[in-house]
């Protein structure tokens, strides 16, 4: 994905992006500010404008990424699937003891 791109990407696909590691939240950022700093001025579309202090907790947020991948991932206790199957079970049998 190109940095323009990241100016429409969506939350969701902004995650996706930092967990694949396709982009950073340095580089969306950035990508936001681009534009801003660009037009903002001329049009005086913003009257405070703390970039420095987004990239910084932009870094910030990307180490925090970075940290979070380089650790081993615990297995989740059960499957997913055992507790989904667990509900669609009890829904059956309330549902057939109310007929």
């Amino acid at each position: 994905m190109v940095p323009a791109s990241l100016v429409q990407a969506t939350a969701v696909e902004l995650l996706s992006l930092y967990r694949s590691r396709s982009a950073s939240p340095v580089e969306a950022l950035r990508a936001v500010l681009a534009p801003v700093e660009r037009h903002g001025a001329p049009l005086n579309a913003f009257a405070l404008l703390d970039a420095e202090r987004a990239l910084d907790a932009a870094r910030a947020s990307r180490r925090r990424r970075s940290a979070r991948a380089e650790r081993p991932r615990a297995a989740p206790a059960r499957p997913a699937t055992a507790h989904c199957a667990r509900l669609i079970s009890s829904e059956n049998l309330t549902a057939s003891r109310s007929t």
